[in-house]
């Protein structure tokens, strides 16, 4: 795949114009429909900004993988949020951060995970019945 099929697939999947893009980088809509049809090439400045406005990385744009890990489709989700979010105005940034914590209340949207930052104390005087036993035991299960 070229540079500018690369490009043409980000801005898609980002639902912006070649205008649009454009606009977001400073440059006139030519120069966008150049770099897309492989008859120009940007600098590694316009690389920079091309990806920043595409919330992708340098090396997405450019074609260079890197393996394949949990970590980095986590990093490459972070930075498209990250990205959307800095492109909306103070009343935006306020509105997505309420509709993403309220996402987390919902259990369908959640990581079943056990959340690290609450902590977690226990106390065993030497005596346990049965009943609690069997209590204790299906909790760690769900662990």
């Amino acid at each position: 795949m070229t540079f500018g099929e690369r490009l043409r697939r980000f801005r898609k999947e980002n639902g912006m114009t070649q205008e649009h893009l454009a606009n977001c980088i400073g440059v006139a809509k030519t120069t966008i429909t150049g770099y897309e049809k492989n008859s120009r090439e940007p600098n590694v400045i316009r690389i920079a900004k091309l990806a920043e406005a595409l919330g992708v990385t340098g090396n997405d744009l450019l074609g260079i993988e890197k393996p394949k890990t949990a970590d980095n489709r986590i990093e490459k989700q972070s930075l498209r949020l990250l990205s959307s979010f800095n492109k909306l105005n103070d009343i935006g940034q306020k509105e997505a951060t309420k509709r993403v914590e309220e996402l987390t209340h919902i259990e369908k949207y959640t990581n079943k995970e056990i959340d690290h930052s609450i902590p977690i104390a226990a106390h065993y005087d030497g005596e346990m019945d049965e009943e609690e036993e069997r209590k204790i035991q299906q909790d760690l299960e769900e662990l």
